[in-house]
């Protein structure tokens, strides 16, 4: 059977100060394998609102395999439901935030009643923080619910981010992976209907330049059957990657974009397919210190041109959004 560590939220985590505190260095690898209480991973706190529960423990599912379960304590009552944010963070202590990247995968596990009545929650999504947790930034929202099983695989630039909303890499850095989670019975017509909405995270990796990259091989069901270590140097995939990174589509929503040229000499394309007409895009382009130095807008499809001719030469950080979605791009400006 499936094994899944389950975080039924722990305010005791909280307060003891004891749990969870060890700062992680890179690289850095969690896959929950053998695992059978957040508290036996000292690297994770758990951080909640609104919840109260102080049991902590997991729950075997399917497969043989764990993963990390966000979830509110559920009464097992009819029309009693628990809900509230929760969240799981790890603590890292960065000199530099240099070729960092955060990899991992994850699935939202939904009530068909959930899925239909308790819609995307602008709470949803992965949070960066540079001081302890006191502020945080999105910078990932979990916004597709998926299919039934489905996992989404999840690779962030820390790097990037950090430029792009003026974090500073030290000793307090924080990441944090959170749900507005709720479970119970809910009355519905004279009935009651089960309310689940909780989040699962695994394969969580953060690395640098010069480490490691690890692989997984998987069966048809979608199991994972297999892991290979393979040693690779980041900057040099990426500098070999450039060319075939600018023209190649991200999906963003219902449509794709794709980048090009970069990097360039003047003018760079955001060429928009698939997206509504009238969809709007807004978009702020940072230079290497952090600073905002050009903001704009465009709608719908087609090609969209940036004006970068002006700037100096170096690095720029493109960060696109479209309601709640956003996408950060690396420019090269020659």
């Amino acid at each position: 059977m499936k094994k899944f560590l389950l975080i039924i939220t722990a305010a005791v985590l909280l307060g003891s100060g004891a749990v969870g505190q060890d700062k992680v260095t890179l690289p850095f690898y969690q896959n929950f394998e053998g695992i059978s209480s957040i508290v036996s991973i000292p690297e994770w706190v758990v951080e909640n609102e609104g919840c109260n529960s102080n049991d902590v423990k997991y729950i075997d599912i399917e497969n043989n395999d764990r993963h990390l379960l966000l979830c509110s304590f559920n009464y097992q009552l009819y029309n009693q439901t628990k809900s509230c944010l929760i969240g799981a963070y790890i603590n890292l202590d960065f000199i530099s935030c240099q070729g960092v990247k955060l990899n991992f995968r994850w699935k939202k596990r939904l009530s068909p009643f959930a899925k239909a009545f308790y819609t995307n929650n602008t709470d949803d999504g992965v949070y960066l923080s540079d001081n302890g947790g006191q502020n945080y930034v999105k910078v990932l929202e979990f916004n597709n619910e998926g299919s039934e099983n489905g996992w989404d695989n999840c690779t962030l630039d820390i790097e990037a981010l950090c430029i792009a909303h003026n974090l500073t890499p030290n000793s307090d850095f924080r990441i944090k992976f959170q749900i507005f989670s709720v479970n119970g019975y809910v009355s519905y017509y004279g009935g009651y209907q089960w309310v689940m909405r909780n989040l699962l995270i695994d394969d969580v990796l953060i690395v640098d330049n010069n480490t490691k990259k690890i692989v997984y091989a998987y069966d048809n069901a979608g199991n994972r059957i297999g892991r290979v270590i393979e040693t690779i140097n980041l900057s040099i995939l990426k500098s070999a990657q450039q060319d075939k990174q600018e023209i190649e589509p991200h999906s963003f929503g219902n449509g794709s974009v794709v980048i090009a040229p970069n990097p360039t000499k003047g003018q760079v394309k955001v060429i928009v397919n698939g997206e509504d007409n009238d969809m709007k895009f807004t978009f702020q382009v940072y230079n290497s210190s952090g600073k905002t130095v050009l903001t704009n807008q465009f709608i719908g499809n087609g090609e969209h041109p940036i004006d970068l001719s002006y700037f100096e030469s170096g690095m720029y950080i493109l960060h696109l959004k479209k309601g709640s979605q956003s996408l950060t791009y690396k420019i090269i400006k020659q």
